[in-house]
C-alpha cells in the first residue's frame, strides 16, 4: 500500500483530494515538519446486504412463540401481587 506524507500547512486546502486518493487504496500520512503526527486511511467497505431467510431451518420458536399468558403470570405482570416486604 502506497503512503503520501504531507506537511499540515499544505492539507487544508487539498482535503477534497486526499479523500479521493484514500477511497483509491492510499494512505496519507500528514506531519508537523518531518514529524508524522497523523494518518488519513480508509475504514472498512460497506456492510453487506442481508438476505431475508438466511437463518431460515436453523432456529426453532415455540408453537405459538407468544402464547398468551396464564391468568397467574397476566396478574404479575399487571402487579397484582403484593411484594413480600
Amino acid at each position: 500500500m502506497l503512503a503520501c506524507i504531507y506537511e499540515v500547512r499544505n492539507t487544508f486546502g487539498q482535503r477534497h483530494t486526499y479523500v479521493a486518493r484514500v477511497e483509491a487504496g492510499e494512505e496519507i500520512i500528514i506531519a508537523r515538519g518531518d514529524v508524522p503526527v497523523a494518518k488519513l486511511i480508509a475504514i472498512a467497505g460497506p456492510a453487506v446486504q442481508r438476505a431475508p431467510g438466511k437463518w431460515k431451518g436453523r432456529i426453532s420458536l415455540p408453537d405459538p412463540p407468544f402464547a398468551a399468558l396464564s391468568e397467574e403470570e397476566l396478574a404479575d405482570w399487571e402487579g397484582a401481587y403484593e411484594t413480600p416486604f
